[in-house]
């Protein structure tokens, strides 16, 4: 339920209060228009949790599963309301043999860039000796 102050412009640009506005939204149907389900499907895992505004405890309202580790967050106010939606990867923020691969291959591509500079460096001091 949203409560919302209505005011009227009166002739002079003056703002008058008219009175209030009660908008009731259904959760369900927030949470259908909002589609969470998407996320699972292309390998999110999500928490949407609504912190009270009374008391500051965070309340579980939708999930897929358990979030663990790492996350990135989303937060909005709505109302006064916290709403804040977690999100992570279902298999992880990167594969740790992909990780280990790429950073052996850049230190040895490293390591072979060095060693021909060295020998570059080499073959010239040589030729500067035998002149």
């Amino acid at each position: 339920v949203f409560i919302r102050p209505v005011y009227v412009w009166q002739q002079g640009n003056q703002e008058n209060f008219w009175g209030f506005t009660v908008v009731d939204v259904s959760l369900n149907r927030m949470l259908e228009h909002m589609d969470l389900t998407r996320l699972g499907l292309v390998g999110i895992r999500y928490q949407l949790c609504w912190t009270d505004s009374t008391t500051g405890k965070e309340v579980e309202i939708s999930s897929n599963g358990t979030l663990a580790g790492d996350r990135v967050s989303a937060i909005r106010g709505i109302d006064g309301d916290t709403w804040t939606l977690y999100m992570q990867p279902i298999n992880g923020w990167g594969n740790t043999w992909i990780i280990v691969m790429l950073t052996w291959i850049g230190l040895t591509i490293t390591g072979l860039l060095a060693f021909a500079r060295a020998h570059i460096l080499q073959i010239r001091h040589q030729g500067e000796i035998d002149e």
